[in-house]
């Protein structure tokens, strides 16, 4: 288990939380990693972030923990959402093209029939 508190400062406002996991975050061969918190912030601006590890598990203490602050960009959230739109439109072509095809096949055999009964 893993409970840490944190606070985060910036701007003369200061933000603070809990993170209590109780399993494990995603792995490499040599780490574990676990999200603290995620943090809006604006270009320019400088932050502190704090951190103190209340309780932890004793293999947790051994393996030297540390704490890295990573930047995300914004282009992942990007990159899904026009994936979404893109995946939304091609089921609604889809649809519509399922549409005609039975409507076509349909129109073919009343033809069929009709031809047939003269």
């Amino acid at each position: 288990m893993l409970n840490v508190e944190w606070a985060l400062s910036g701007n003369e406002e200061t933000v603070h939380g809990t993170a209590k996991e109780t399993g494990y975050g995603p792995s490499t061969r040599d780490s574990l990693t676990w999200d603290v918190g995620i943090f809006e912030a604006q270009k320019g601006r400088h932050y502190l972030v704090q951190g103190e590890v209340v309780a932890a598990v004793s293999a947790f203490k051994e393996g030297r923990p540390r704490l890295n602050v990573s930047v995300f960009d914004t282009s992942l959230e990007t990159g899904l959402v026009v994936s979404g739109l893109l995946r939304l439109v091609s089921i609604i072509l889809a649809l519509i093209g399922g549409v005609l095809l039975i409507f076509s096949l349909v129109r073919q055999r009343r033809q069929k029939v009709s031809a047939e009964a003269l």
